[in-house]
């Protein structure tokens, strides 16, 4: 059988082409996996008290008026927490070293180089 003479296997080839091309793509694009990952340019991580769970705000989403609002305009204040409706989210990073979320304080959307607090290197900083 020849796929230039049974159409149906030249559409299935052409079918497998294009997906093996989007995974390939998905795939290099995708990058390590984790909290310590470079996420720069994809928005802001927070963390919400109640739970301790984080979640990130796209840097898509800052477009929307009252997104960026609600989550930059108030820099070091309580935002919304996505996983459960109460406004005790900060904005975080994430220290590889020590393995743990810490919260921006006064002044570090200032700094040029943001470190953790004991003094460790940030891999994915939000700034």
């Amino acid at each position: 059988m020849d796929w230039r003479s049974n159409q149906w296997v030249g559409i299935g080839a052409a079918v497998l082409l294009v997906v093996g091309v989007v995974v390939v793509f998905l795939w290099v694009g995708r990058g390590p996996a984790g909290p310590g990952t470079v996420l720069q340019g994809k928005g802001n991580t927070f963390q919400c008290e109640s739970t301790g769970k984080t979640f990130r705000v796209a840097q898509k989403e800052f477009d929307k008026v009252d997104v960026y609002s609600e989550y930059m305009d108030k820099y070091g204040q309580p935002v919304l927490c996505r996983l459960d409706g109460k406004k005790d989210a900060y904005q975080v990073y994430y220290c590889p070293d020590e393995k743990k979320y810490f919260r921006y304080q006064p002044g570090d959307e200032m700094k040029d180089v943001l470190r953790c607090p004991n003094g460790h290197k940030i891999n994915d900083a939000d700034m």
